[in-house]
């Protein structure tokens, strides 16, 4: 990362214009996908109150401590637990037969993971700083150390304040998949610029520089196997609100929904879907006066028709497992006593989605 996130952002800003505020776009097709005849599931476990509940209703309990979280190489299972050694934090790696595969000593551990890939940060240092001495690639049987000295922050993030001539901006740090997610912010807490970063292969994107639709509306959603999911305006007026998905490899981008279109995340363990249900008209799902725990939302659509896409694979499928809960977008307005009210969507249209990311963190 050479240039500074602000630094591009305010060239865009200052040389580049929002182009096509008022033409009017012709309604976009949404791309045909392959479709797959199955009942999608997540392949990972779900870790409650430290312990590992498998796919089958099996549950790995681990007398050495809690276990901290779970995730699947080669179709095997493997978990982390924290323990004390000689009043030392340890983080042990097992798999699903308890066998120890590797021990770390470190005082925090933070880590990404996707389908078939996992990255191990470890800490080494008592302090509060989000800087992690060492990054671990796990391949299912070996860890190798990557990188050093990287600046991340735990699971929820990091963030900056910093003055400029131009204003107080705001820098934070998401993950997404085995991505790192970094969103610049201005004082209103509105998106200014975008940038993704593979922590694997160290690769960073500039959002609005990988296809010219993106400049200065599009919002990351999230990150699955190098497909990286964004919403966007194609104008002020006229235009239209886009969800997309993007393949960073193949750089080829699909249309999943737009505009009217009745949507819902859904998601179990690694595993995240779209449903963009066929009838338009359905009512708005909300909870309004307070932002809901996944857990509690609920949703009358369960059975309702709709076009269930993997953002893993970006494949259609058949049906979900009954494991899969809904993703709920926190969203919200100020009243006219000027007080926020809070606001949970859970079944909402295309565009209502690209008003809310307008600054919100990315939602998977």
């Amino acid at each position: 990362m050479k240039k500074s996130l602000l630094h591009i952002a305010l060239i865009g800003a200052l040389g580049i214009g929002f182009t096509g505020c008022a033409t009017s776009t012709p309604p976009l097709s949404l791309t045909p996908l392959v479709k797959e005849e199955i009942v999608l599931n997540s392949n990972t476990g779900k870790i409650s109150k430290g312990v590992l509940i498998l796919k089958d209703g099996s549950k790995i309990f681990d007398s050495e401590g809690d276990i901290l979280t779970s995730f699947v190489i080669n179709n095997e299972t493997f978990y982390i637990l924290k323990v004390l050694v000689k009043n030392e934090s340890h983080f042990k790696i097992k798999n699903s037969s308890k066998v120890v595969i590797e021990e770390f000593k470190a005082n925090a551990i933070s880590w990404f993971v996707d389908d078939n890939k996992f990255l191990l940060l470890t800490k080494l240092e008592r302090n509060q700083s989000t800087i992690y001495d060492n990054v671990y690639n796990f391949d299912g049987k070996t860890f190798k150390l990557i990188n050093k000295n990287l600046d991340l922050s735990g699971s929820q993030g990091y963030n900056k304040t910093f003055s400029n001539p131009m204003g107080n901006y705001n820098i934070d740090v998401s993950k997404s998949g085995i991505y790192g997610i970094e969103t610049l912010y201005g004082a209103d807490r509105k998106i200014i610029a975008q940038r993704f970063s593979n922590m694997l292969k160290e690769e960073t994107f500039e959002l609005d520089k990988i296809k010219k639709d993106y400049i200065r509306t599009a919002r990351i959603l999230g990150i699955r196997n190098d497909i990286v999911y964004v919403i966007y305006s194609t104008g002020v007026f006229g235009g239209q609100n886009i969800l997309e998905a993007y393949d960073i490899v193949n750089k080829k981008s699909y249309v999943l929904s737009t505009n009217d279109d009745k949507i819902q995340f859904l998601q179990s363990g690694n595993e995240v879907v779209l449903k963009v249900f066929n009838n338009k008209n359905l009512k708005f799902e909300l909870e309004l006066h307070s932002h809901i725990d996944r857990k509690d939302v609920k949703t009358a659509y369960n059975n309702e028709p709709a076009r269930i896409i993997s953002l893993n694979t970006l494949k259609e499928v058949k049906s979900l497992s009954s494991d899969f809960e809904v993703i709920p977008v926190y969203t919200g307005f100020t009243n006219m006593a000027g007080t926020f009210t809070p606001k949970t969507d859970i079944t909402f249209r295309t565009t209502d989605l690209y008003y809310s990311t307008r600054n919100m963190k990315p939602l998977f």
